[in-house]
């Protein structure tokens, strides 16, 4: 991987420039008292009353018209640095007043001395071997996220990850060199998070970065999750594209891989914290018996694991069949009628009372119960269906959820063809939901499994939509039918013109892209009209229902269906 500022200096001799001059705070060159720039054969007098930005360009130009206005403002000396088109940085400018509406700019050109500076910044930074950055780079990027993520809030992840046969493989194949082996490991890993290290500075709203720690562990910041089941899907894909036999010499041989992951904040809020919790879970995975991927004890995934009470009960639960499923009918924005419900888990009070549904879910997914779990969802909610259809409720379709572990490792087009079958339920009628992390993750891989499951005819929406980290573009790229508004973001639409506007916004793109709009969380009349007027199509909350049992289902639909059959009767 080459890092920026490896390569030679992007500024040629040409572009160099120094300079003393006399400007208006318009930007009109009044006096040029030195003229130094390579390549331009202009006279200092014949620069006088021209503006600045028609000999130099924007990157230069832009920022010292700005910064004269704002010292002539204040009457104080103003500095800056200024940059190239590309990043770096080519001059730097000291802005003097020269009374009311001028003032004096002295430009020196840097460039040689930033460029080598630069190189030798990134030189310090680079492991050789692996071409990744090393850990005094890792520690200041997770030193700068975390300082950020105190200020702002939101969690992120750091999974240290140990190659613990490398020395065996080694001894054992001596046609593989050290060097070979950690720069296929570097490749995969960069592979396996596709933005990762595009550029030394790391866009933390975006993209993870990687990083080799030492001879033979690497490092992987996550700077944006939603749980911490996110963090271990992330690891356990990486420990798949790692453990991938590696080949040479018409041999091969595989590696073994074991993953430690601390979360931000439980496991801490700075840097060195994260850093050692890290190391801590790592050191419990390469000795662990049971597993290779170890979250640090301090957080309530594995503090829920360590009592095993959870665990316990979920498959106790499970096996007396001790759920239910509730359904939250969604509704035609223009005239009301039921057309589709949301199938919602529900647990035993007397096994789950005190604990959060979401740490539930959180432990489900880590012991893998979250797949017997998510069949038997799926198994109950597509029969239950097939029983209102088949007893006359046959326009209501069907919504159903799933989790980022089942997404990803559950055999979910399996399970869902596997149950059509049984209820023998025209897919059209049903639609997966999906968060925005678990499409992000399937964008990366092409949307193989969305696009699975729509070849089975199944629809394809998203939930909770602007609340997540997924992109317009991904948006645009999706096979998806729907999104589903996050409430939060709905309950905007009624709230000023600006939160009017960017609600009206979303609908419109989605519109434009042929997808339908549903708003989560309705629950007034005038949060209704509101979402009714922007376009969207469909409607979500407690103003048209609770959460019903399958047996209110029924009387509810024909009730509301009478209901607007008499009002439009009496209006018409």
């Amino acid at each position: 991987m080459n890092l920026p500022g490896l390569s030679p200096s992007d500024q040629s001799n040409s572009d160099r420039r120094n300079a003393v001059m006399e400007i208006s705070a318009a930007g009109k060159i009044l006096n040029v008292f030195s003229w130094n720039a390579a390549g331009d054969e202009s006279q200092a007098d014949d620069l006088v009353g021209q503006q600045l930005d028609a000999v130099w360009p924007a990157e230069l130009s832009v920022p010292i018209v700005k910064n004269a206005r704002r010292a002539i403002r204040s009457q104080q000396v103003r500095s800056l640095r200024l940059k190239s088109a590309t990043g770096v940085t080519t001059n730097e400018a000291i802005l003097i007043v020269q009374g009311r509406d001028r003032v004096m700019v002295v430009l020196r050109d840097v460039s040689d001395i930033e460029g080598k500076v630069s190189r030798l910044e990134r030189l310090a930074y680079l492991d050789k071997v692996s071409g990744l950055p090393n850990r005094e780079w890792l520690m200041a990027e997770l030193a700068v996220l975390t300082e950020r993520l105190c200020l702002r809030g939101g969690r992120a992840a750091l999974i240290l990850i140990d190659i613990t046969n490398l020395r065996v493989a080694e001894r054992a194949y001596f046609e593989f060199s050290r060097a070979t082996v950690i720069k296929k490991i570097a490749e995969r890993l960069l592979d396996g998070l596709r933005g990762a290290n595009e550029d030394i500075d790391v866009d933390h709203e975006r993209y993870s970065a990687v990083a080799r720690i030492d001879a033979q562990r690497f490092a992987v910041i996550v700077p944006k999750i939603e749980t911490g089941g996110d963090a271990a899907v992330i690891a356990e894909r990486l420990s798949d594209l790692l453990e991938q036999p590696i080949e040479t010499h018409d041999k091969q041989f595989g590696l073994r891989v074991a993953t430690g992951l601390a979360l931000f904040s439980q496991d801490g809020r700075t840097a060195e914290e994260l850093f050692e919790n890290a190391k801590v879970a790592l050191s419990d995975a390469v000795h662990s018996q049971t597993s290779s991927h170890k979250f640090h004890s301090g957080t309530v995934r594995m503090r829920a694991l360590e009592r095993g009470d959870l665990e316990s009960e979920l498959q106790s639960a499970l096996a007396k069949e001790e759920f239910s499923l509730t359904y939250l009918p969604i509704v035609k924005a223009a005239s009301r009628d039921v057309v589709s419900v949301e199938a919602l888990l529900r647990w035993p009070t007397r096994s789950f009372g005190g604990q959060p549904v979401s740490e539930i879910i959180n432990v489900a997914e880590y012991t893998g119960v979250i797949f017997s779990l998510g069949d038997w969802v799926f198994a109950n909610a597509f029969q239950q269906l097939a029983t209102w259809n088949n007893a006359g409720l046959d326009n209501l379709a069907l919504a159903v959820n799933v989790s980022a572990q089942e997404f990803a490792r559950g055999k979910l087009i399996e399970r869902t063809e596997r149950c059509l079958r049984q209820s023998d339920l025209d897919p059209g009628r049903v639609t997966i939901e999906l968060s925005e992390q678990i499409l992000f993750r399937d964008a990366l891989n092409n949307f193989e499994i969305c696009n699975g499951l729509r070849s089975l005819g199944i629809r394809m929406a998203i939930g909770d939509f602007g609340k997540g980290i997924c992109s317009f573009e991904h948006l645009a790229n999706s096979p998806l039918d729907a999104i589903k508004i996050n409430m939060d973001l709905v309950s905007r639409a009624n709230d000023g013109a600006r939160g009017r506007a960017a609600c009206s916004a979303i609908v419109a793109l989605a519109h434009e892209l042929g997808l339908s709009v549903v708003a989560e969380g309705v629950d007034s009349q005038e949060l209704a009209t509101a979402c009714q007027e922007i376009g969207c199509d469909f409607l979500q909350g407690f103003l048209f229902s609770p959460p019903l049992d399958a047996e209110r289902i029924a009387g509810f639909v024909a009730s509301h269906e009478s209901l607007h059959a008499t009002t439009a009767a009496a209006n018409g």
